[in-house]
C-alpha cells in the first residue's frame, strides 16, 4: 500500500546537525575514496549548506547536491597536490559550479555595463523606482535590477498590469498589483468611482527564453 511521506528539505543549524554533517562528510570520503576534509573545509561545506537552505539558521537536506560539492572539492584538492580538502578547495568547487550555470547572469551584467539595460542609481524621478526581479533557471537563480515605472491618466480601467497583459508576470507579482489596485479603490473610491487609469511595469524585463536566444 502507498503511504504519503513529507520530508523537509531543511533542518535546524544546531550543534547536533552540524556534527551529523561532519559525519556525512567523513562517511562519503571513506566510501568514495575522497580526500579528507579539514576543519576549514567542513566549515565551508556547512556555510554552503546554509546558502542552499536560503536561511542562516538552517541547513540544507539536499545531500545529493552537497555530495557533488564534496566530490568536486576533493578533485581540486588532489589537482593542487594537497592531501586534505580545505576551505579554499571547497570555495573553488562552489565557484566552478556557479561558473557553469551563470552564463545568462554574466551576459545581463555585461548588458548593464554596456548601457543596453539602463539602471539609474543617482537622482530621483516621479513615477520611477529601482526594483529587483529574480530569475530562476532551475538549479540556479539570481537577481536582476530593473526599473519600475508607473503612469497615470484619466480613464476608468484602474491599474493595468503590463506584465500580465504580455504574459510575463508571475502569481506573486499579479497578487501585488491587485493589492495596490484594491488599496487605491478603498482609499480614494469609497464614496464614488475613481476616474483613473494607471499602468505599472518592469522596464526591460525580458523572458528567460528570449535571453537564451539572444545570448
Amino acid at each position: 500500500f502507498k503511504v504519503k511521506a513529507d520530508f523537509d528539505s531543511r533542518m535546524m543549524k544546531n550543534e547536533e546537525n552540524i556534527h551529523k554533517y561532519a559525519f556525512f562528510i567523513a562517511t562519503l570520503c571513506r566510501e568514495e575514496n575522497l580526500l579528507p576534509f579539514d576543519k576549514s573545509g567542513a566549515s565551508k561545506v556547512v556555510e554552503f549548506s546554509s546558502r542552499l537552505a536560503e536561511h542562516q539558521n538552517k541547513l540544507s537536506a539536499r545531500f545529493s547536491d552537497i555530495a557533488d560539492i564534496l566530490r568536486e572539492s576533493s578533485y581540486w584538492a588532489s589537482k593542487s597536490g594537497g592531501t586534505v580538502v580545505n576551505g579554499e578547495h571547497v570555495q573553488r568547487a562552489i565557484d566552478e559550479k556557479i561558473f557553469r550555470t551563470n552564463r545568462i547572469e554574466e551576459r545581463l551584467r555585461e548588458m548593464i555595463l554596456e548601457g543596453t539595460i539602463i539602471v539609474e542609481t543617482h537622482g530621483e524621478k516621479v513615477g520611477q523606482i529601482n526594483g529587483l526581479a529574480v530569475l530562476d533557471l532551475g538549479d540556479y537563480s539570481f537577481g536582476k535590477p530593473s526599473r519600475i515605472t508607473a503612469k497615470t491618466y484619466a480613464g476608468k480601467a484602474g491599474v493595468v498590469n503590463i506584465e500580465r497583459e504580455t504574459k510575463m508576470s508571475g502569481k506573486i507579482h499579479e497578487k501585488a498589483i491587485l493589492i495596490i489596485s484594491h488599496y487605491l479603490g478603498s482609499r480614494y473610491g469609497a464614496r464614488k468611482p475613481i476616474s483613473l487609469t494607471a499602468s505599472i511595469t518592469f522596464e526591460q524585463l525580458y523572458d528567460i527564453y528570449y535571453l537564451r536566444a539572444v545570448i
